[in-house]
């Protein structure tokens, strides 16, 4: 049997550091919490997320399995647009798929990767949860 101040001791020592385990846990749950508000995920902005990982884990499995038929079907569409374009059966709108796609008409390659940059930047955790999507998607395929 323990003497009762060897014991009386060792409670409290044990009381010290699940204290300070607390205030530790405390702590980080804190950082954690203010971590994810400057994320600001709201339900819509999760389901958000979950959607573009999904699609591009399907995308990056889709990519595997049929690279070679997708190839040949984005030569195919571009060769018949262009036929269609060239026999003025359609007519490309170029200024809108620029405004599209963010290019300058008359930007320099470093203004068009500035450009993408910036977005990159205001979209940072929608990119990297498609780029893990397609990653996991990929290795699945």
């Amino acid at each position: 049997m323990l003497p009762v101040s060897l014991f009386d001791s060792w409670k409290e020592g044990f009381g010290q550091v699940t204290h300070r385990l607390g205030v530790w846990i405390e702590v980080a749950y804190f950082q954690v919490v203010q971590w994810l508000h400057s994320l600001a995920l709201t339900p819509a902005r999760i389901f958000e997320l979950m959607a573009y990982t999904g699609v591009s884990f399907f995308v990056g499995f889709l990519f595997k399995k049929y690279l070679r038929l997708m190839v040949y079907f984005a030569i195919l569409c571009f060769g018949v647009l262009w036929l269609l374009q060239s026999f003025d059966l359609i007519v490309i709108d170029w200024t809108k798929i620029e405004q599209v796609l963010h290019w300058a008409s008359n930007g320099t390659v470093s203004e068009l990767w500035q450009n993408y940059l910036v977005l990159i930047k205001k979209h940072v955790v929608v990119l990297v949860c498609g780029v893990l999507g397609f990653i996991f998607g990929y290795r699945m395929g």
